[in-house]
């Protein structure tokens, strides 16, 4: 089942569990592990995958961003075309898949892209909404990206680094960015 950790997955850098299954991104080598329920092929890695940077486990579909190039790539279920990544979407720096619907932040301009159903508006990006501010933070040993719309205060606490604290639809702080 999808709470039964693979006992060889070693450290992760990146998880995240969908309905019915769990991705983790290994630490060592960037590759994608996923178990749990594979019904719709949620949980069957694409081979040609690589290295990624970011995952995101939907319903039935899961999507990952690929290291080289930021590139989305999605399987599983694509029932109401969830999995089916806009032509002209380019690079991104983060994903998020829910149940019948992916979005997807641009890295060129901070732009939401939304595709899969869209029954209930969830696929509607807003128009006002405007471009998403994105900051890499430091891990032990790689850079895992994080995306907030929350505000954010910075206080300095030795050069080149900065404290960030996150309120508003995030709480996070105490974690080091590096400019």
């Amino acid at each position: 089942g999808q709470s039964s950790v693979p006992q060889d997955l070693g450290e992760v850098s990146v998880v995240n569990s969908g309905d019915h299954h769990t991705c983790a991104v290994r630490a060592a080598d960037g590759q994608l592990r996923c178990w749990g329920l594979d019904n719709e092929g949620q949980s069957s890695v694409p081979l040609y995958l690589g290295e990624v940077s970011a995952v995101s486990a939907g319903g039935y579909h899961t999507c990952a961003v690929r290291a080289a190039g930021g590139q989305v790539s999605c399987w599983g279920s694509d029932k109401y075309g969830q999995s089916s990544v806009p032509q002209d979407l380019g690079e991104v720096s983060a994903v998020s898949s829910g149940a019948f619907v992916t979005c997807a932040l641009r890295a060129t301009d901070g732009q939401m892209r939304c595709w899969g159903t869209d029954f209930y508006g969830q696929g509607s990006v807003p128009q006002d909404l405007g471009a998403f501010v994105t900051h890499e933070l430091m891990a032990t040993s790689r850079t895992t990206t994080f995306t907030s719309t929350a505000s954010i205060e910075t206080t300095s606490s030795s050069p080149g680094f900065r404290r960030l604290s996150l309120r508003g639809a995030v709480n996070m702080s105490g974690v080091v960015v590096r400019d």
